[in-house]
C-alpha cells in the first residue's frame, strides 16, 4: 500500500475541480493500491506519506511575496526523503516552474510539449506561437516576457498528467460541481479515516 497525500486549493477553480474530480470518482478503485488523502491546508501531517502531490493553484497567489519561503519548504520535504510530485495545473505546455526542479521527483503537468529540448532554451512570452510571431513577424510586446529554462538533467522529471479533460461535462455537471465539495468534506470530516485536515500556519 503507498501512502498517497494531496495538498490542494480545492475546489474553486475549473482546473482544480479537474483535478479533484477523477480522484473522487474513482477513490474506491485507487483505494485497492493507494491509501490517499487530501489536504486543503499545509498541515505537518502531510508530510506522512511515501509521495506528496502538490497542486499547483495551492501556491499560484503566494509565490511573489513568499518565493524563498515557499522554495524552503520544497527543500525541506526533499530533505526528508518525500518524493514530491507537483502537478502544474496550468492551462497551456508552457509556464513552467523551473525553480522547483531541484527539489520534486517528477513535474507532472497536462500539456507538454512534443519536443521537451525547447524548455531547455527562454521562450518568448512563456508561449512557442508567441515565440513564432515574435522572430518570423517581429511582433513584440511593451514589456517583453521570456520563459526560465531548465536544466537538461530535469527533462526526465517531467510527466504527463491527467488534465481537465477528464472533468464531468456531462449536463448534471453544474449541479454535480456545486454540491461535489460540501458532500465530499462532509463525509470527509465525519469519516473514521479523517481525509480532511485543519490548518497549522500557511504560509
Amino acid at each position: 500500500m503507498l501512502f498517497v497525500n494531496i495538498l490542494t486549493k480545492g475546489f474553486d477553480s475549473p482546473n482544480g475541480l479537474a483535478f479533484l474530480f477523477p480522484i473522487i470518482l474513482f477513490k474506491n478503485i485507487l483505494s485497492e493500491k493507494f491509501k490517499i488523502k487530501i489536504f486543503f491546508k499545509k498541515t505537518k501531517s502531510i508530510e506522512n506519506c511515501d509521495v506528496l502531490l502538490i497542486e499547483s493553484k495551492f501556491y499560484k497567489d503566494k509565490w511573489k511575496n513568499y518565493h524563498n519561503e515557499i522554495i524552503k519548504q520544497f527543500h525541506s520535504w526533499k530533505m526528508k526523503n518525500i518524493k514530491v510530485i507537483f502537478c502544474d495545473t496550468t492551462d497551456s505546455s508552457s509556464w513552467i516552474k523551473s525553480d522547483i526542479f531541484d527539489y520534486v521527483y517528477k513535474y507532472a503537468k497536462g500539456q507538454l510539449l512534443k519536443n521537451k529540448d525547447l524548455y531547455l532554451k527562454k521562450i518568448y512570452a512563456n508561449r512557442v506561437y508567441a515565440e513564432y510571431y515574435f522572430k518570423n513577424k517581429k511582433v513584440l510586446d511593451i514589456k517583453p516576457e521570456y520563459s526560465s529554462p531548465i536544466k537538461k538533467n530535469h527533462l526526465s522529471k517531467f510527466c504527463l498528467s491527467w488534465n481537465s479533460g477528464l472533468a464531468n461535462y456531462s449536463i448534471f455537471s453544474p449541479i454535480v460541481y456545486k454540491y461535489t465539495p460540501f458532500f465530499y468534506l462532509h463525509q470527509s470530516l465525519s469519516s473514521q479515516t479523517n481525509s480532511f485536515h485543519p490548518t497549522e500556519k500557511e504560509i
